[in-house]
């Protein structure tokens, strides 16, 4: 039986915060493995550019591939529309028999919202829910005091996929915060204006 934990997302791109949070959840959690599903349809991001749900995978893959309990599922993607968190918490469960205990890997800005999920209070029933904090000086979990949330402790993260976008637009370096091979993808694509 696996303890897995699944961290859904748009990574683009995904960057060192997001392997360091995913490796802090296996250690704290005891999980088996942790699972990162990139979303097919950033319908509820307001600034792009953003990389095709294609590229978005190769560049997880590459910044996973060292890692063994580290994968990468396309489930949201092959689904080529619109998703919500139940529908991959199920078919995750549904392809898995050997699951004994399912945890939903989220920031804290993400926790503040989860109320307006679809089907959060059925989330709540199938899946313990963990949080890592971004910012240890902002505390945001009194505001779901209703959930029994999992913390993941670690070291404040201040790494946004957004802030990395910027920067490749404006021409900075992002070394200090993006794997090298994920890097070789957006300049050889051209993604986010790189190429500019």
């Amino acid at each position: 039986m696996k303890k897995i934990g699944i961290f859904g997302g748009s990574f683009d791109p995904v960057h060192n915060g997001h392997i360091e949070i995913g490796l802090l959840a296996i250690e704290q959690l005891d999980l088996d493995i942790l699972l990162y599903v990139p979303v097919f349809d950033q319908w509820m991001k307001k600034s792009g550019p953003y990389a095709k749900p294609k590229d978005r995978m190769e560049m997880l893959e590459v910044a996973t591939e060292k890692y063994s309990n580290l994968l990468v599922s396309d489930l949201d993607i092959k689904r080529n529309k619109r998703t919500y968190t139940i529908d991959t918490l199920k078919e995750v469960i549904a392809e898995n028999s050997s699951i004994s205990e399912i945890f939903l890997i989220m920031g804290e800005d993400s926790l503040i919202t989860f109320g307006s999920w679809h089907k959060s209070e059925e989330i709540k029933k199938i899946c313990r829910i963990a949080m890592y904090r971004r910012n240890e000086e902002k505390n945001l979990i009194g505001k779901q005091n209703s959930i029994k949330i999992l913390e993941i402790k670690g070291p404040s993260i201040e790494i946004s996929s957004t802030m990395i976008r910027r920067n490749i637009s404006l021409g900075k370096k992002i070394s200090e915060f993006v794997n090298p091979k994920v890097i070789n993808i957006i300049k050889k694509k051209g993604l986010y204006n790189s190429n500019d």
